[in-house]
């Protein structure tokens, strides 16, 4: 969230509070947001999911409602999982190296179990990758 309103700002664009909805990281989950954001009555042109499987819920909705996506409302998702894949349109999301992060948990919790000294100054930065998928309306301007 920090990160999402950091690049708000640097763009220029004001944070609206009313546009963050909290929601579990399920499909149903991502209904339940995709519809508080609806009925908020804000004007928004995209939506940003925790989750993918909650970005196939928001998109659930804006089937049944018979909004576009992308034409009417972008969607991103995040984790990469075979569902974006899947769903039409097919999602565009943020991939991250899953196996490196995992064995990086593992040295950490090993580091941690056998109270090393190196436990306090492990640290590993996660590059992660856009995925452009069709959810996401084309804005260039060519």
């Amino acid at each position: 969230l920090e990160g999402f309103e950091s690049a708000l700002g640097a763009a220029g664009i004001e944070v609206d509070p009313a546009l963050i909805v909290e929601g579990g990281f399920t499909e149903a989950g991502g209904q339940v947001a995709m519809e508080q954001l609806l009925k908020s009555g804000k004007k928004f042109t995209a939506v940003f999911f925790h989750s993918d499987e909650m970005a196939a819920g928001g998109l659930e909705v804006c089937r049944r409602e018979r909004i576009s996506v992308p034409d009417d409302i972008s969607m991103i998702g995040f984790d990469d999982v075979e569902v974006a894949r899947l769903l039409t349109p097919k999602l565009t999301t943020v991939r991250q190296p899953l196996s490196e992060i995992g064995a990086a948990a593992g040295t950490l919790a090993h580091a941690i179990a056998t109270k090393s000294s190196r436990a306090d100054s492990i640290q590993k930065v996660f590059e992660a990758e856009v995925v452009e998928r069709a959810s996401v309306a084309d804005i260039s301007t060519d």
